[in-house]
């Protein structure tokens, strides 16, 4: 897939990724970034923040208003790094059009629920699921993934 965010400047932005070419993952998005992305061609927008992590505008709204559909999977540190929420994240992939924009405040948490994915889900061994987290961000929560995924 070519990069249709290139040149998007949201907060650690990475994507389209090396084995997932169809999901990007950042931080948190403006509200104009939001309908930027979704002109560039982005379908899903999957929010991990908490509700008490939200930001001063309606996220799911504007997602809906500019044409894409809208998961929100509450990951607020660690210990929502779960099997639960990986398989919550696998649905999406599986129930909503391609591509994906997958956030959270940093990119972080997007990364690791990513890689917990890969490896309990998709059978990617230890060393890939980890790769590709960092690949997406994912960064203070290495040692928690690969705790999870031993």
């Amino acid at each position: 897939m070519n990069n249709i965010l290139e040149g998007v400047t949201i907060n650690n932005l990475r994507g389209p990724l090396s084995v997932q070419p169809v999901i990007f993952t950042a931080g948190q998005p403006t509200e104009m970034e939001i309908a930027d992305i979704a002109r560039r061609g982005i379908h899903t927008l999957i929010n991990l923040r908490p509700p008490s992590e939200q930001v001063g505008f309606d996220e799911a709204r504007l997602a809906s208003d500019a044409g894409m559909a809208y998961v929100g999977i509450p990951v607020a540190g660690a210990a929502d790094l779960t099997i639960a929420n990986a398989e919550r994240l696998a649905n999406t992939f599986e129930t909503h059009a391609a591509p994906f924009f997958l956030h959270c405040a940093g990119g972080n948490r997007a990364g690791a629920l990513l890689a917990v994915k890969t490896g309990l889900i998709d059978g990617y061994t230890l060393e890939q699921a980890l790769n590709l987290g960092v690949e997406a961000g994912m960064t203070d929560l290495h040692d928690t993934v690969a705790t999870l995924l031993r």
